[in-house]
């Protein structure tokens, strides 16, 4: 069975042997923050609200109410141009 603490454990121990730093793995990161971001997204509302509480907790209801508005979704998309 994968040991994910165990990999991860020799892996920052051979990256740090090597000298590799943060900004090596920075556009890895993206990539797969970046899919994991279109599945929520084509999960539809229910899935984006829940990744939004599972990620920010109580403070997730805070970022979610404010657009809690008709027309909401006109109102996020103009604001980001």
């Amino acid at each position: 069975m994968f040991d994910a603490d165990k990999c991860i454990q020799t892996l920052v121990q051979e990256a740090d042997a090597c000298g590799m730093d943060e900004d090596t793995l920075d556009e890895v990161v993206h990539d797969i923050a970046s899919e994991i971001a279109t599945d929520v997204n084509n999960g539809g509302i229910e899935a984006q609200i829940a990744f939004i509480i599972e990620k920010q907790g109580p403070a997730g209801e805070n970022t979610i109410r404010p657009l809690l508005t008709p027309n909401a979704e006109a109102h996020t998309s103009t604001e980001r141009r």
